[in-house]
C-alpha cells in the first residue's frame, strides 16, 4: 500500500510548484513574443496563427493560476480549522465553481496545445490531410473523455468505484498516444528529408540549421511534456496521491513546451542577431512540390525569426 500525501499538503504542493513552473513560462513565453511578433505582418498564415494560439493559451494558463491561488488563499486562510479546510479540499475537487473552473480551464490549454500541434504536423506534411487521420482521432476523443470526466466528476463527486471509472482510466493513455504519434510524424518527416538532401550531396554543413536538428529539438522540447504524462500514469495506476501535483503542474509545462521550441529554434538560426537570414537550397522530391517542376530543388529559408515549420511547393519555411 503506497503511503498517501496529506491532502491539506498535497493542494498545497501542486499550487507551488504550478506557480513556481508558471513563473518559468512567463519568462519563456515574453522572449518568445519578442520573436514571433518581429515582422509579424510579413509571416505566413500559419505563423501568425501560431502566435496567436500561444498568446490564447498564456492568458488562460494566467486565468488558470489565479483561479487555483483563489482556492489556496480561501481554503488555508478564509477557512479556519484544520477539519473545515479538509471538508473544503475533499469536495472542492467536484462541486465548488472554483474547481469546476479550474479543470474546464486545463481542459482549454490540452484542447488547444493538442490542436496545435496537429496542425504544425499537418504543415510539416504538405497539408496531406490523410495522414492527420489517426492523431485527430486522438486529439478528439482526450477532448470528449476529459470534458466526460469532469462533468460526471462535479455530478457524482468521485468516479474511482464507479461503472464510470473507464473514462478515468483512458485520460493518460490517450494523451500519450497522441503526442507520441504525431510528433513522431513530424519529425520523422524532417528527419527523412534531411537525409534525403545528404544523400543528394547539396547540404549545407556550414549552416547551423538543417531538418535534423529542428527535429531534435522539437523531441527533447516536447519529450518535458510526454515525461509528465508518463509519470502521471505511472503514479495513477499506483494509486498515489502524487498525480495531482504533476496535473496541477501540466499547463504551464504545456506552454513552457511551445516557448521552447519558439525561442531554442530562434537562437540556432539567429546566433548573434535577431533577424538574420540564412538561406540554401536542398534537393525536393516530388511530395514537396505537389507538383513536377524544372529545378529539382528546395528553397529553405530562415529569414523569420519564427518557429513555423512550414512545407509548400518548392519550399520548407522554417
Amino acid at each position: 500500500m503506497v503511503k498517501q500525501i496529506d491532502p491539506l499538503a498535497l493542494n498545497l504542493i501542486g499550487t507551488w510548484c504550478e506557480t513556481l513552473l508558471f513563473g518559468v513560462y512567463t519568462t519563456l513565453f515574453l522572449e518568445s513574443t519578442v520573436i514571433m511578433f518581429e515582422r509579424y505582418s510579413r509571416r505566413p498564415f500559419s505563423a501568425r496563427l501560431f502566435t496567436a494560439i500561444m498568446c490564447i493559451i498564456y492568458m488562460i494558463s494566467m486565468a488558470h493560476i489565479g483561479v487555483g491561488l483563489y482556492r489556496l488563499i480561501k481554503g488555508y486562510v478564509w477557512i479556519e480549522g484544520s477539519q473545515a479546510q479538509l471538508r473544503y479540499w475533499s469536495i472542492a475537487f467536484a462541486h465548488p465553481v472554483e474547481a469546476t473552473l479550474v479543470n474546464l480551464l486545463q481542459v482549454a490549454v490540452i484542447t488547444m496545445a493538442d490542436f496545435l500541434l496537429l496542425y504544425r504536423c499537418y504543415i510539416v506534411w504538405s497539408r496531406t490531410f490523410w495522414i492527420i487521420i489517426p492523431s485527430t482521432i486522438l486529439v478528439l476523443a482526450n477532448f470528449g473523455v476529459n470534458i466526460a470526466t469532469n462533468t460526471l466528476w462535479a455530478m457524482l463527486g468521485a468516479l474511482r468505484g464507479t461503472r464510470y471509472i473507464y473514462l478515468l482510466n483512458a485520460i493518460f493513455p490517450i494523451s500519450i498516444a497522441q503526442n507520441v504519434l504525431t510528433t513522431g510524424l513530424i519529425i520523422y518527416r524532417l528527419i527523412r528529408q534531411h537525409q534525403e538532401s545528404r544523400a543528394a550531396g547539396v547540404h549545407d554543413s556550414s549552416s547551423r540549421l538543417n531538418l535534423r536538428n529542428v527535429g531534435r529539438i522539437m523531441l527533447e522540447s516536447a519529450a518535458i511534456y510526454t515525461c509528465t504524462l508518463l509519470l502521471s500514469l505511472i503514479l495513477y495506476i499506483m494509486n498515489f496521491d502524487g498525480q495531482f501535483i504533476l496535473v496541477d503542474m501540466t499547463v504551464p509545462i504545456i506552454g513552457i513546451t511551445w516557448s521552447l521550441i519558439a525561442v531554442r529554434l530562434h537562437r540556432v538560426t539567429h546566433p548573434n542577431s535577431r533577424a538574420q537570414a540564412t538561406v540554401f537550397t536542398i534537393s525536393a522530391p516530388q511530395w514537396a512540390h505537389g507538383q513536377s517542376d524544372n529545378t529539382g530543388s528546395m528553397s529553405v529559408s530562415t529569414s523569420q525569426p519564427e518557429s513555423d515549420i512550414e512545407m509548400t511547393k518548392g519550399k520548407i519555411r522554417v
